[in-house]
C-alpha cells in the first residue's frame, strides 16, 4: 500500500473528496450525508451555474431528510433535540415554492412520527418492506400530508 503522502501526489484533493463522496452515496452511509451536503454546497458555491438553486435545495433537503429519518428509525426514543436542529436547518432552503411545499410536508410528517409511535412504526415497516434502508412515501402518507 502506498503511503498517504504518495497518494496525494497522484490525486488532487478534489478527486479524493469526490471519491469519498461517491463511496458514501453508493454505500448509503447516512451518517456521512452531512459531508455530502458540505461537498454539494462547496461545489455549487464555487460553480453556481452547475445546477440550479432549486436542484441544489432539493438535493440538500433530501440529504437532510434522510438523516432525520435515520434518527427517527433508531430503536428507543428519538433524539428530539438533534431532529429539531436539523428541521430548523431545513427552513433555510425555502426560496422556491416547490421546495417550500416539500419542506413543509416533510416537517409535518416528522412531527407526526415524533408524536405518534404507532404511525412511526407503521411508516418504517412500509418503507423497509419495499427495500431495507430506503424510505419511500407510502401513498396513504403522501395523500395525508400533501397540501
Amino acid at each position: 500500500a502506498l503511503p498517504l503522502s504518495s497518494l496525494r501526489l497522484m490525486a488532487s484533493p478534489l478527486q479524493l473528496t469526490y471519491s469519498y463522496i461517491w463511496q458514501v452515496i453508493r454505500q448509503r452511509n447516512v451518517k456521512q450525508y452531512a459531508k455530502v451536503e458540505e461537498f454539494v454546497t462547496m461545489v455549487t458555491q464555487t460553480v453556481p451555474d452547475l445546477i440550479s438553486f432549486k436542484q441544489t435545495a432539493q438535493l440538500v433537503l433530501g440529504l437532510r431528510a434522510r438523516i432525520i429519518l435515520d434518527l427517527l428509525q433508531k430503536d428507543g426514543p428519538p433524539d428530539s433535540k438533534a431532529i429539531q436542529t436539523l428541521i430548523n436547518k431545513l427552513k433555510v432552503l425555502a426560496k422556491d415554492p416547490e421546495v417550500e411545499k416539500s419542506q413543509t410536508n416533510f416537517m409535518v410528517l416528522v412531527q407526526n412520527l415524533l408524536k405518534n409511535p404507532a404511525e412511526k412504526k407503521r411508516f418504517f415497516q412500509v418503507s423497509s418492506a419495499v427495500s431495507p434502508g430506503v424510505v419511500v412515501e407510502d401513498e396513504e402518507y403522501f395523500v395525508k400530508y400533501k397540501n
